[in-house]
């Protein structure tokens, strides 16, 4: 191997292990701030980041405004709740529906993607919540 070939690897080598440590690091840090986001989802988590955005409080208006966030925090639990639950009864609907057009193979396809969907994305997402899904009967 020449000089000018050995070069050319070390410098792909080095690019290359630049673009794995640079995905890995975004990935990470992407994760990072889409958790702290869907922690407003939960009334727990929407207590802790709306306290955090009108900090600081002295111990008497923690006290004051507790009740006030945590009645919040729960109204914005069952939004979002009942949102994943909305939505998977629309859909639930359009496939029962669609059921008249399509053939039973196209049917199963249906489902089946339906389930990827659910088990690919149900622990990432806090609208998509498996224990909350409306169970077909079929």
């Amino acid at each position: 191997m020449n000089v000018k070939m050995k070069s050319i690897t070390i410098l792909l080598a080095t690019l290359m292990v630049g673009l794995v440590a640079g995905s890995a690091v975004t990935g990470v840090l992407l994760r990072e701030r889409l958790n702290h986001l869907r922690s407003f989802s939960h009334a727990d988590g929407f207590v802790e980041r709306f306290g955090e955005m009108i900090e600081p409080l002295t111990d008497e208006q923690k006290e004051q405004i507790k009740p006030l966030l945590e009645g919040a925090g729960l109204k914005i639990q069952r939004k979002f709740e009942g949102t994943s639950v909305e939505i998977y009864a629309i859909v639930d609907q359009l496939e029962s529906d669609l059921s008249d057009y399509l053939t039973e193979e196209q049917l199963n396809k249906l489902r089946e993607k339906r389930a990827n969907f659910r088990n690919r994305y149900g622990d990432r997402y806090n609208f998509v919540q498996k224990s909350k899904q409306p169970q077909r009967e079929e």
